[in-house]
């Protein structure tokens, strides 16, 4: 999931997939969850970074054009909920299927 938005009055790329996951974890030295505000906020960075790597933006930075502008952090909001939805469209696998799967092997 790919959108533009604008901070500090320039143009970038976010990016909502497996390069922003990786971009999370690197910088927060942990396995992807997004259990604090903090985390949310990093992990909004990472999506930046994911799709403008060379924008040259500091999280400070970030986090101070965020609270500038309050619809700033929506727009990540709304990029990771729309991500969310599109992977709802595909059923999950039973769970009793995955298990004689497992099984088989």
């Amino acid at each position: 999931m790919e959108r533009k938005v604008r901070i500090a009055g320039n143009e970038y790329v976010i990016r909502y997939g497996i390069r922003a996951l990786f971009v999370f974890e690197r910088l927060a030295q942990k396995s992807f969850e997004v259990r604090t505000l903090t985390d949310t906020y990093l992990f909004f960075y990472s999506m930046l970074l994911a799709g403008s790597p060379e924008c040259g933006i500091t999280f400070d930075s970030f986090v101070e054009s965020c609270e500038a502008d309050a619809g700033l952090s929506e727009v990540f909001s709304e990029c990771v909920r729309s991500a969310v939805r599109v992977g709802r469209q595909f059923p999950e696998e039973p769970e009793e299927a995955v298990k004689k799967k497992r099984a088989k092997k």
